[in-house]
C-alpha cells in the first residue's frame, strides 16, 4: 500500500519479483533433503494416525512442551521456573534449561516497537507476537487450537516452545533497532519518555518479584507431591500414600524443593535488575554527553554479551567446546554392553541379533545410550514411522499390563533383553553387578531373514495387533499378510529344506543367500518402508510386501537364490537432480554476469 500512494509500485513489484525468484532457486538449491523428508512424513506418526487412519498428531502429542504463560517470565529471568531438572516447576514434563533473551534485549525491542513506526519494526513485532502464542501452545487454545485443526502442515510439528527460537531471533533483530534508535541521537539529548518508561516499567516489576517472589510465585510443580510418591513407591512397593510419615517425607522434600527455587529465583532476578542498572547508567551518561555513541552502543552490547553468556555457560560447559573427541569415549559402556559385544562378533557381526534394553528401568524410547552399542529396539526419533509407532504401543507392549509380548520380540530378532526384573522364560545370561542389570536371553528368537510355514489374512490394524499378541500365533510358523496369500507356501516338517544365510548387511543394503526345496514366504525383519526399499530375486525385481503389520516379506520359487535389498528412494534421486540443475544455473549465471565485465576491466587496463 505504501508503494501504491508513493507512485512506486513498479520498483515494488521489480523487488518482489527477484526476492521471489531468488527464494524459488534458493529452494531448488537445497532440494534434496527437503524432497526425501517430504516423501517420508505421510508414513510418520506427523502424518498418519495410529493404525493408519487419516491425521497426524494427536493434540495432546504434539502440544507436550508447550511454553507456560507465566514461564514466559524466564525470557527476562533465566531460572524464574527453576532452570533445568528437579528443581524445575513449569507445566511442561520436564526440562533442560530455560529460554532466556535478557531483560536488556528484550527492553531494547520492545523500544524499537514503541519509537519505530517503519514497517519492518511493525512485521518484526507483528511476527514475535504471533509465534509468542503459537510457542504457547495449548496453554493458549484460542488460538492453537483452530491453527491445529485446520491450518496445513501446523500438526505436522510438535514441541510448541520451539518457536521461542524464531522469537530469539526476531527479538534480537529488534533490539539492535532498539539500540541503533537510542545511541543515534545526539549527546546531550534529554532522555524521552518512552524509553523512560519502558526501562523503569520492567525494572520495578523485577524489582518487586525479587522483594516479595512468593506473593507472585507458588513455586510447586502441578501433581509434584504424587509424583515423588510414586518415585518413591517404585523403590518400596508397600508404602501408603496416607502413612502420616510417608506424607511428612513429601512435604520436607517439596520445601527443600521450594527453597532451592526461590533462592535460584532471586539470584538471577537480582542478577537481571543488576543488569538493567548498569545499562540506565550508560544511558545516562550519554544523555548527560559523558559518553559517545559508539562508545555507549558497544557498552551496551558488551552488556548484553557478558549476560546471555553467562547464562549460556551454565549449559554449555568447557569441555563441549573442545575440539571433538572419539565418540566412544564419550557414550558409557557397561559390563552388560561388552558382554553383548562380544556375543554380537560370536554370531557373525552386525545383522545377525538385536537387543532391547531396560536398563535401570527406563522407557527404551527415550533412552538412546544403547543404539550407539548395539542394534536396538529402542532409541529417540521425534519422526518415527507410524506402523513402528504402532508397534511399540500396540505389539510389543501389551497395551493393558504393559507386559512384554514374546512374540513380538521372536519375530524382530531379539535376543537379549536387559534389564533389572526377570523376563519369564528367558534364562540370565549375564549379570552386572556394577550397573545392577542383567541379560536375558530370548530362547525362541528368530533369525533376520526366515522362512514360514503358513500365511494368513487380515487387513485391519487392531485384528493384526491382536492376533500379534495372541498365545496360539507362532511367528515361526505363520505370517500376517493383506491380501497376497493366494502365492503357494509350501508346509515346512523335518524334510524341508529352507535355509538362510546373511552375505551382506549395511543401512543401504542387505542381501541373503536362501534355499528353499519348495516356493515360500520368507519373513526379514527389517521395517516394511515403500518409499526407497526395493528387492530383487537373482537379479530380479519382486515386490515387498508388507508382513506382520511392520516387517518385510519376498515370495521366493523354489531353489537357491540370492536376495537383495537396496535403499534408493526415487525423491533423492530426484532431489540431487534439480540441486543439481538450479546449483549450475546460479553459478553459471553469476559468472556469465561477470565474466565478460571482468574480461573488458583487463582490456582496459592493458590498453592503459
Amino acid at each position: 500500500m505504501s508503494a501504491v500512494r508513493t507512485g512506486s509500485a513498479k520498483e515494488f513489484w521489480r523487488a518482489s519479483g527477484w526476492l521471489g525468484l531468488g527464494a524459488i532457486l534458493a529452494l531448488l538449491m537445497i532440494a534434496q533433503p527437503y524432497l526425501v523428508q517430504w516423501e517420508y512424513k505421510p508414513f510418520t506418526i506427523r502424518g498418519v494416525a495410529a493404525g493408519g487412519a487419516p491425521g497426524g498428531m494427536s493434540w495432546e502429542y504434539a502440544m507436550a512442551w508447550s511454553q507456560g504463560i507465566g514461564e514466559l517470565l524466564t525470557l527476562l529471568i533465566a531460572d524464574a521456573f527453576g532452570g533445568g531438572g528437579a528443581l524445575y516447576w513449569g507445566p511442561k514434563t520436564f526440562t533442560a534449561g530455560p529460554h532466556y533473551f535478557g531483560a536488556l534485549t528484550v527492553v531494547l525491542a520492545l523500544i524499537a516497537v514503541l519509537k519505530r513506526p517503519d514497517s519492518v519494526t511493525r512485521a518484526l513485532g507483528i511476527a514475535t507476537l504471533v509465534m509468542l502464542m503459537f510457542a504457547l501452545g495449548q496453554n493458549l487454545t484460542l488460538v492453537n487450537g483452530p491453527m491445529f485443526n485446520h491450518f496445513p502442515l501446523f500438526n505436522a510439528f510438535r514441541v510448541p516452545e520451539t518457536w521461542l527460537s524464531l522469537v530469539a531471533l526476531t527479538v534480537s533483530i529488534l533490539a539492535g533497532l532498539g539500540l541503533t534508535t537510542i545511541f543515534g541521537k545526539s549527546r546531550g539529548e534529554s532522555l524521552d519518555k518512552p524509553t523512560m518508561v519502558t526501562i523503569g516499567a520492567v525494572t520495578g516489576i523485577l524489582f518487586v518479584l525479587l522483594l516479595a517472589p512468593n506473593a507472585a510465585l507458588d513455586f510447586e510443580k502441578p501433581n509434584e507431591k504424587a509424583q515423588i510418591f510414586q518415585q518413591v513407591r517404585a523403590q518400596y512397593p508397600g508404602i501408603s500414600e496416607s502413612d502420616p510419615r510417608v506424607q511428612q517425607v513429601l512435604s520436607q522434600e517439596i520445601d527443600r524443593r521450594k527453597t532451592g527455587r526461590v533462592e535460584r529465583f532471586q539470584t538471577d532476578a537480582r542478577r537481571s535488575v543488576l543488569f538493567l542498572v548498569a545499562g540506565m547508567l550508560i544511558l545516562f551518561l550519554f544523555y548527560r554527553g559523558k559518553l559517545p555513541g559508539w562508545v555507549a552502543g558497544f557498552s551496551f552490547a558488551l552488556l548484553i554479551l557478558l549476560d546471555l553468556g553467562g547464562v549460556g555457560r551454565r549449559f554449555v560447559k568447557d569441555e563441549a567446546l573442545r575440539e571433538g573427541e572419539d565418540a566412544a569415549s564419550e557414550v558409557t559402556a557397561y559390563d552388560f554392553d561388552r558382554f553383548i559385544l562380544r556375543q554380537v562378533e560370536a554370531a557373525g557381526g552386525p545383522g545377525h541379533l538385536r537387543v532391547l534394553s531396560l536398563e535401570f528401568g527406563q522407557d527404551p524410547t527415550v533412552n538412546s545410550r544403547p543404539s550407539f552399542h548395539h542394534e536396538s529396539l529402542g532409541g529417540y526419533h521425534g519422526a518415527k514411522l507410524r506402523i513402528y509407532q504402532d508397534f511399540l504401543d500396540n505389539i510389543l507392549f501389551d497395551p493393558s499390563t504393559r507386559a512384554l509380548n514374546p512374540n513380538a520380540l521372536s519375530m524382530m530378532n531379539v535376543r537379549y533383553v536387559v534389564g533389572r526384573r526377570a523376563v519369564p522364560g528367558y534364562e540370565m545370561v549375564f549379570q552386572d553387578d556394577a550397573s545392577g542389570n542383567s541379560v536375558f536371553e530370548n530362547p525362541d528368537v528368530l533369525p533376520r531373514a526366515y522362512f514360514v510355514s503358513e500365511s494368513e489374512s487380515i487387513d485391519d490394524a487392531s485384528a493384526i495387533w491382536a492376533r500379534l499378541r495372541s498365545s496360539d500365533f507362532d511367528p515361526s510358523k505363520s505370517v500376517i499378510l493383506g491380501s497376497r496369500i493366494d502365492l503357494a507356501n509350501a508346509p515346512i516338517d523335518s524334510n524341508s529344506v529352507a535355509e538362510t544365510t546373511l552375505l551382506r548387511h549395511t543401512p543401504n543394503e542387505l542381501e541373503w543367500q536362501v534355499t528353499t526345496d519348495e516356493p515360500r514366504w520368507l519373513v526379514i525383519s527389517e521395517i516394511y518402508y515403500p518409499a526407497g526399499w526395493k528387492a530383487t530375486i537373482d537379479g530380479q525385481p519382486v515386490e515387498i510386501e508388507r508382513a506382520n503389520y511392520l516387517l518385510r516379506a519376498v515370495h521366493v520359487p523354489g531353489g537357491q537364490h540370492a536376495i537383495r535389498m537396496v535403499f534408493d528412494p526415487a525423491a533423492h534421486q530426484r532431489g540431487v537432480w534439480i540441486s543439481g540443475a538450479a546449483t549450475f544455473f546460479v553459478y553459471g549465471g553469476l559468472l556469465f554476469l561477470f565474466i565478460p565485465g571482468l574480461i573488458r576491466r583487463r582490456k582496459h587496463l592493458s590498453g592503459e
